[in-house]
């Protein structure tokens, strides 16, 4: 009976080392598709804020253009 207990808290032992193991992987996946896609979100922002930026630019110096005309 001893014998069995001990080959269990062993097997025990190596799966919950195979799950913390796991979660690690799991932690660094997240960790590196969370910064892939902060990446994206702040390379789409940053062009948006240039074409936003274009826009009022090419606006206000059409409205320049106009007025002094």
């Amino acid at each position: 009976m001893a014998l069995q207990t001990t080959k269990e808290d062993h097997t025990n032992a190596n799966i919950e080392d195979a799950l913390n193991n796991l979660n690690a992987q799991l932690r660094q996946i997240d960790e590196k598709y969370d910064l892939m896609i902060e990446r994206e979100i702040n390379k789409m922002y940053q062009q948006q804020v240039r074409l936003f930026m274009y826009s009022y630019d090419f606006l206000d110096q059409s409205s320049r253009m106009s007025e002094s005309k």
